[in-house]
C-alpha cells in the first residue's frame, strides 16, 4: 500500500466523511501547522530514493499517469479506465486519437483528471504519517490538520495586498511560489530546518537514480531524453538559461499584465525584497500585506 492507507484512488478521507473547504493558497498559508505539514509531505513525496520512485503514490509515479514516462500505472494499461467509464455509462466525453482513447488511468482529452485526485490522496496520507511522528500536544494538532486537508488552489485574480498608493489591489502568484527555500519544523526537532521549496520546482530523478530503482527500458530512456539537460521543472526560464526557473520575474510580468495602470514600484516604497529562507511563522505574522513585486 506504500504511502497511502488505501490501495485504491479514493481522494481525501476525513473522519465521519466530513468535507472541509478547499482554500486559496494564501488563506491556506495562514495556518502555520497545515502549511508546515503540507511542505514536509510534498518534500517526501518528491524524493528520488529507490523506494519512493517505485512507490505508486510518489510524485514521480503519479505524474507518470499522463504518460511521461509512458509506462503502466499500477499495472493498468491500454484503454482500461476509458472502457470502464463507457461500460458504466458515465457522461464523460473521451476524445479519440488515432482510434485510441485514454491510455491506462489517463483519459487524454477528457475533463477527468484522475491524477489530481490521486495527488490529493497521497499528500493527505503522507501528512497523516508525518503527523503521527510528532510528540505531545503537537501530535494531535498535526493529525487534526491532516484530517482537514484539501489541496489548496491558486486564484490568479485574488488581491495579494492593498498597500499601493492608489489603493489598487496587486494580483499575481503567492509568495510561497516565489522562494527557492523554505523553513520547516520536523518531528522531534525544536529548530527550524531549511529545505528546497517543493512548491517552487520538482527535481527530476537522474539516470543513476532510476537505474538504482530498477526503472529501466525504452520508456525511461525516452523520459530522460525528453527532459534533456533540465534538472527540474521550470517556469518563466530566461532565454539563455532554459533550465532555470525565474518566478520573481514571472511575478513582475503578472503584475504588469494584470494591473497595467499601476507603475512599477520605486526603491523606497517598502516593497517586499526576497531575502533568506521563507518562514511560515513570519508569513502568518505578515498576513496578506507582504508585497510580491521586487
Amino acid at each position: 500500500m506504500g504511502n497511502s492507507s488505501s490501495s485504491k484512488i479514493t481522494g481525501t478521507r476525513s473522519p465521519g466523511g466530513q468535507c472541509y473547504p478547499r482554500l486559496e493558497i494564501d488563506a491556506f498559508c495562514q495556518d502555520a501547522v497545515s502549511l508546515n505539514l503540507f511542505l514536509l509531505a510534498l518534500a517526501e513525496l518528491q524524493g528520488n530514493g529507490s523506494d519512493n520512485l517505485k512507490n505508486k503514490w510518489s510524485w514521480f509515479s503519479i505524474s507518470g499517469i499522463h504518460a511521461s514516462p509512458a509506462v503502466q500505472y499500477d499495472g493498468v494499461g491500454g484503454r482500461a479506465l476509458t472502457d470502464n467509464l463507457q461500460l458504466n455509462g458515465r457522461p464523460y466525453q473521451i476524445r479519440e486519437e488515432g482510434g485510441e482513447a485514454g491510455q491506462g488511468y489517463c483519459t487524454h482529452g477528457s475533463v477527468l483528471l484522475v491524477y489530481g485526485v490521486a495527488f490529493e490522496q497521497a499528500i493527505q496520507d503522507k501528512m497523516k504519517a508525518i503527523a503521527r511522528n510528532f510528540g505531545g500536544a503537537a501530535r494531535n494538532e498535526y493529525l487534526e490538520a491532516a484530517d482537514k486537508f484539501r489541496l489548496p488552489f491558486w486564484n490568479p485574480f485574488q488581491a495579494r495586498n492593498f498597500e499601493h498608493p492608489d489603493d489598487r489591489p496587486v494580483m499575481g502568484i503567492s509568495l510561497i511560489f516565489c522562494v527557492k527555500k523554505v523553513r520547516v519544523k520536523e518531528p522531534g526537532s525544536r529548530e527550524w530546518t531549511t529545505i528546497d521549496n517543493p512548491l517552487y520546482s520538482y527535481v527530476y530523478p537522474t539516470d543513476e537514480q532510476l537505474s538504482e530503482a530498477s526503472l529501466t527500458g525504452n520508456a525511461y530512456t525516452a523520459f530522460l531524453n525528453g527532459i534533456g539537460t533540465d534538472t527540474c521543472t521550470t517556469r518563466n526560464s530566461p532565454a539563455d538559461q532554459p533550465s532555470v526557473s525565474d518566478h520573481l520575474s514571472l511575478q513582475k510580468k503578472l503584475i504588469r499584465d494584470m494591473n497595467p495602470a499601476i507603475p512599477g514600484p520605486g526603491d523606497g516604497d517598502g516593497a517586499w525584497v526576497p531575502g533568506s529562507a521563507f518562514d511560515p511563522g513570519a508569513f502568518v505574522g505578515a498576513g496578506m500585506k507582504a508585497k510580491l513585486y521586487a
